[in-house]
């Protein structure tokens, strides 16, 4: 039986709309309420990585609506050294400590939804590992109090710990997929 990875099944089964297009890299934008434009670069992609944006996957017909609806703005599923990792990004203008976390959170659920159905079409069910999931902020500024606190870069990353995930928190704006996963 063939290797199970869940990027390329999840290629198979998601239309052009749901994706972004990748080579190597992407560059991921996210349209603000105001009309400004939030992007991020992401570097060295392995070759078969997938983008996908939750918002064009739709809702689950039958449900209510309710905070299991939010999604995060897009999802990286990909495979490195025969692992699946999947990368959970949330654009914010500005950082806010309980602004977007929860969207990261509720992504979780969908993903496992689709990696099911792609167990079912592959018949890997039970054989194949789970993924490996890591959860990022991205934004333009940080509202967080600063007086009297050291200067920081821009290329500084915070952990913050919400409800059970730990989320990597930056206000770069390029990055590598190596730091991605680290």
């Amino acid at each position: 039986m063939p290797e199970f990875e869940f990027s390329t099944c999840l290629g198979d089964i998601l239309n052009d709309q749901a994706r972004v297009k990748t080579n190597g890299s992407a560059v991921l934008r996210e349209q603000l309420q105001d009309g400004e434009q939030m992007q991020l670069h992401l570097l060295n992609l392995p070759e078969g990585a997938l983008i996908l944006r939750p918002e064009k996957l739709g809702k689950l017909a039958g449900l209510r609506d309710g905070e299991w609806h939010k999604a995060c703005d897009f999802v990286v599923v990909c495979s490195v050294c025969g692992s699946d990792f999947v990368i959970f990004i949330e654009l914010k203008r500005t950082l806010r400590d309980g602004v977007g976390q929860e969207q990261l959170r509720w992504s979780q659920p969908i993903i496992r939804y689709l990696r099911s159905v792609c167990l079912l079409k592959s018949s890997s069910v039970g054989n194949a590992p789970d993924f490996n999931a890591v959860f990022w902020m991205f934004g333009s500024r940080d509202q967080r109090r600063l007086d009297k606190q050291p200067i920081r870069s821009k290329q500084d990353v915070r952990t913050i710990e919400y409800r059970g995930i730990s989320i990597r928190v930056s206000l770069q704006n390029k990055i590598e997929l190596a730091e991605l996963l680290r």
